[in-house]
């Protein structure tokens, strides 16, 4: 009876690892796709747990609000921007387009 539990757990447990190679091997996107798909840019605290981060993905640049309460789009930057520019300019960049799309200015 003990040979039988034991048997049937090296069974499974053999399953198990099978299972696990198969998907590292064929299929990648269950590992979370191309890491160089996305790419933080710059990031910066705002307030306590509260940041403005400039992510890169694929070839949109955008501006997210993160919070505890999730992620939010403040806007898509337009143009080419290039390494040699600030988080500064992007977050004025930023900060017009979304007052000018809120009515406000």
């Amino acid at each position: 009876m003990v040979v039988r539990m034991v048997g049937a757990l090296v069974i499974i447990l053999g399953l198990m690892a099978l299972v696990a190679w198969y998907l590292r091997r064929y299929a990648p996107g269950f590992r979370g796709g191309d890491a160089s798909l996305i790419e933080v840019r710059a990031s910066r605290m705002v307030a306590p747990k509260h940041y403005v981060s400039v992510v890169r993905v694929g070839e949109r640049e955008l501006v997210l609000g993160l919070s505890e309460q999730g992620m939010t789009l403040l806007t898509e930057l337009q143009g080419s921007h290039g390494p040699g520019e600030g988080f500064a300019s992007r977050l004025e960049e930023a900060v017009a387009a979304s007052s000018q799309g809120q009515g406000r200015g």
